[in-house]
Parts: structure tokens; C-alpha cells; sequence
């Protein structure tokens, strides 16, 4: 009888790539009924201030290479080039793509072809160049899977854009926000903005500029760190999986 294992994998630590490249074959070896929860474990680190390899170390960084390349070796892997693109800049992207790969069932595919592509051909994880050359050997289109990725079933309407800088109070210009706020309340039945419920701010903001953006529009805002985290609770598979979550999300 198969053992039941319920794994949360995130893709961005380096160690993992050990994971990655094995993971699906010990799972066929060992019988195991795997269930996956892709998690984003960054803005949990980072309110922790939790950076295991800073550049700024640059003697436990040369160590962390040295080590993958040896236990690369000892398990009869691919010895990969190193050091990889660390750390990553679409750190984000390449987790939500995740939510998506395991909605279609290849989560395992995906997490090891993304490795491989980061670590063996220098393309880091969540970039175009490694996203194309992994969503083609799983026969899925870039674009399409992006866009389940970034609204995951969230129609978006409208999108505005600001010049110059953010206002510490209001993240948007006064003006900005008052014609926001204004043409969310007038739309009638037939206006692209009628029953509008969610402001998305497609940057980080903070509590405050949050508060403040709700009290002008009277709907729900989300910055991009509580997109994310919602996009999460949204695909995790069990109350303890939810309530990690929205533990990082109280934290964000």
C-alpha cells in the first residue's frame, strides 16, 4: 500500500535543486502517494530577516556552491554549473507558475525542468528564457500559462498607470486616486468599471497606504504581496497549509 507524504516545495533555494532532480523517482521507488502544495516562502523569510546565503558572505556562499557540487556528484546527478544566477529576481513568478503546473498535474516535471534549465544552463528560475525552454518540453504555451499565473481566474478590467513617484500616504497622487475613486462609484450597468470589488496596486504597499486607497475607492485593495498570498490560501490544500499562509500574510 502506498505511504501518503505531503510535500510543500518552493522554488528558489539552491539546495533544492538536489530535491528537484530526484524528487519523482524516489517517489516511484518508494511507492509514495505524494501530494504537493506549492508554497512562496519570501516575504515569510524576509520578515524574518532570514537570508541564508547574503552575497556579503562570500565565504558561506563559495562553501553552499562547493557543497551542491559535491552531493551533485554523490547522488549521480548532474554536477551543475555554479555558481548559479542566485538569487532570484522573478522569485514570485516561478512559484505561481508553480500553482498552475500542479493544477495540471506536473508540478514534479516542472520544478525539475526549471532546475535544470537554472543550474544547468544558467537560465534562472521564473525568467523568460528558462520559463520558454521549460513550458516547451511540457507542451504548454508561455503566454497562456503566464496569464493563469498572474490572475489565477481574477478578471482584470482596467489597468492605470502614474507618473513620478509614489506618496508615502496614499501610494497614488491625490488627483489620481480622487478620479479612481469617483469613477468606481458612478459606474452604472455598462460601464467597464460597474461592480468593480478589487484595487489591485501591481507593487508593494504599505498597511497604511492600503488603509488609506480603501477609505477614497470604499472596495477591497491588495498590493502585489497580498495578491500573491491570497493566490496561495487560494491553492492550498488543507487548514494547515491555509493558516500558514495567512500567518505570512498578517506578517507582509
Amino acid at each position: 500500500m502506498a505511504r501518503k507524504l505531503t510535500a510543500w516545495l518552493s522554488i528558489g533555494s539552491t539546495y533544492s535543486y538536489l530535491t528537484a532532480m530526484r524528487i519523482k523517482e524516489v517517489v516511484k521507488e518508494e511507492d509514495i502517494n505524494l501530494s504537493i502544495i506549492p508554497i512562496s516562502i519570501r516575504q515569510i523569510m524576509k520578515s524574518m530577516d532570514n537570508i541564508p546565503f547574503p552575497p556579503s558572505k562570500k565565504t558561506k556562499v563559495n562553501y553552499m556552491w562547493r557543497d551542491i557540487e559535491r552531493r551533485a556528484s554523490l547522488y549521480k546527478m548532474p554536477v551543475p554549473k555554479v555558481p548559479a544566477p542566485y538569487p532570484l529576481k522573478e522569485f514570485d513568478r516561478a512559484n505561481l507558475v508553480g500553482i498552475v503546473m500542479n493544477d495540471k498535474g506536473l508540478y514534479l516535471d516542472y520544478f525539475k525542468c526549471t532546475y535544470e534549465e537554472w543550474f544547468l544552463n544558467g537560465n534562472e528560475a521564473g525568467s523568460k528564457q528558462n520559463l520558454e525552454v521549460t513550458l516547451k518540453k511540457l507542451g504548454l504555451d508561455l503566454q497562456e500559462t503566464l496569464a493563469l499565473a498572474e490572475t489565477m481566474g481574477i478578471e482584470l478590467l482596467d489597468v492605470q498607470y502614474q507618473k513620478g513617484s509614489e506618496d508615502p500616504r496614499s501610494y497614488f497622487g491625490k488627483g489620481r486616486l480622487q478620479d479612481v475613486a469617483d469613477e468606481i462609484s458612478s459606474a452604472i450597468e455598462g460601464h467597464p468599471w460597474h461592480g468593480v470589488d478589487l484595487v489591485i496596486i501591481h507593487s508593494n504597499a504599505s498597511p497604511r497606504q492600503l488603509v488609506n486607497v480603501h477609505e477614497s475607492v470604499q472596495v477591497e485593495v491588495w498590493d502585489r504581496v497580498r495578491l500573491l498570498l491570497s493566490l496561495f490560501i487560494s491553492h492550498a490544500g488543507s487548514v494547515e497549509a491555509r493558516t500558514q499562509v495567512r500567518i505570512a500574510q498578517l506578517l507582509a
